[in-house]
């Protein structure tokens, strides 16, 4: 049987760009998301009440065995326990009705916080009339916040009692307050201070009545499993962001050295996601090198051949990629067709506003002089030989134009989706959205060779992304 695993890591970030569970008017934002990434910090309402609100559209997990399990998010039980401590409020109709819903289910799973200190599971089993408590650190306690709320609910199930158009239920008993406490586990299975919200998600999911249907071990994957790639990434982004510590900040976290060595700094990636910085050049060499790896790994699963051949800007003599002035334009050079394909994402300079062609001659004659001798070196007797010069040159018209600043990316991306003479572009959202893009791209080169130097949080997501699009 698989393990479901449980772990928080390292992150900390000020962005609030609301994520929605549209079903039930759940908001939670990309900052209260990287609780999950920080080894300190406890999962916050919003994220269990967004991870619930998930656990309820598995139907599968609302009955199971013909038994109907009911789960509550944490705003409810705040409430109940209020109730508890200070009898029935100004919303007491409201709750009333919610506690009515309780009777229609035969286990009510009710999530207890103890104030900025620690979650655990409290079960209503009303098959076996008990209150079944599942804590993953097993405290011995007087289990206080658990009878405030019990008390709360029992005034709410005192108020439908005396109603006329009571329910039909299948309840024994309504004076849970009566119930006998059961702590349900017997040995501690949390190992660190924080992860006590993630294992109490995993218990309300797995909790049969009689015992949990999964093993649970500590590990963050199976609760990334509930949030898109697309939230991964930007929660990623968002945390390289918000360091500032210079030491952290020059600490390698991508590195390749085949056939040369590049090797990629904190900072250097969080230059990525600046807006105003162009591309730098190493970064844009790793990325090519990661798109012929992928290249080679789907031919040796396909049994295919490669029709592209990529070269970066270290060899920028005699290759289809052109750098000047920090921006970037890409040569498809096509040998069968005997044709050039300029795709140019920059603006255009004023001063070839009357032959918009000019621009490309000098690196045109570059590669037509220089890409035969290089071949000719490295590989004897190919048959790039000819003047490319004297090829058809093609402008595309279609390509976006974007800054300066920008075009390093634009053509990384054209060299990865350029496919039958033709760019077949993504929606893509603004600017940024591509830098974060890349900055996937980077992050989850599998032959990095410094991943390690990465908080374990970090690599966690990263696994997840790359099981996800593998």
């Amino acid at each position: 049987m698989d393990s479901y695993n449980i772990e928080s890591s390292n992150a900390d970030c000020l962005d609030s760009r609301p994520l929605k569970k549209p079903k039930y008017d759940i908001f939670v934002t990309q900052a209260q998301l990287l609780c999950l990434l920080d080894p300190l910090k406890f999962l916050n309402d919003d994220v269990i009440s967004a991870y619930i609100c998930c656990i309820k559209d598995q139907a599968h997990l609302k009955s199971r065995d013909d038994v109907k399990f009911y789960f509550e998010n944490p705003f409810i039980s705040v409430l109940l326990k209020r109730d508890g401590k200070l009898g029935v409020g100004q919303d007491g109709n409201n709750m009333t009705k919610i506690v009515r819903n309780y009777l229609k289910h035969e286990m009510v799973l009710i999530p207890i916080n103890i104030k900025e200190l620690h979650w655990y599971l409290a079960i209503i089993n009303t098959l076996k009339c008990e209150i079944q408590v599942l804590d993953s650190l097993c405290w011995d306690s007087n289990r206080g916040d658990l009878v405030d709320t019990l008390q709360g609910l029992q005034y709410h199930l005192n108020i439908i009692g005396r109603q006329q158009n009571m329910i039909s239920h299948k309840w024994k008993d309504l004076q849970i307050i009566s119930w006998k406490i059961t702590e349900q586990l017997q040995e501690p299975m949390q190992k660190d201070g924080s992860s006590c919200g993630l294992f109490m998600l995993k218990f309300m999911e797995y909790w049969t009545g009689e015992s949990l249907c999964h093993p649970i071990t500590q590990s963050l994957l199976s609760v990334l499993s509930k949030i898109s790639v697309n939230e991964l990434v930007g929660c990623l982004c968002d945390y390289i962001k918000s360091i500032n510590c210079p030491e952290t900040l020059e600490e390698v976290w991508v590195r390749n050295s085949k056939p040369y060595s590049i090797s990629l700094t904190l900072r250097k990636l969080q230059e990525i996601l600046n807006e105003d910085m162009p591309m730098d050049r190493d970064c844009f060499n790793l990325v090519i090198r990661k798109f012929m790896f992928d290249d080679i790994q789907m031919m040796k699963k396909t049994k295919g051949t490669i029709s592209k051949h990529y070269l970066d800007t270290r060899f920028w003599i005699f290759i289809p990629i052109v750098q000047f002035n920090k921006t970037f334009i890409l040569l498809i050079l096509n040998q069968d067709k005997r044709t050039v394909y300029i795709l140019d994402p920059t603006p255009l300079d004023p001063v070839y506003k009357y032959n918009p062609n000019a621009r490309y001659v000098k690196k045109l004659l570059c590669i037509a002089e220089f890409l035969p001798k290089a071949m000719s070196k490295v590989c004897p007797g190919s048959r790039w030989n000819e003047d490319v010069f004297l090829w058809r040159q093609i402008i595309l018209s279609d390509v976006p134009i974007e800054s300066r600043e920008l075009s390093g990316y634009l053509v990384s991306l054209f060299m990865c989706i350029w496919k039958d003479e033709e760019l077949q572009l993504p929606v893509l959202k603004d600017g940024y959205e591509l830098r974060k893009q890349f900055m996937a791209q980077l992050l989850t080169y599998k032959e990095n060779e410094c991943e390690e130097n990465m908080p374990a949080g970090v690599r966690d997501f990263l696994r997840y992304i790359n099981a996800t699009q593998s």
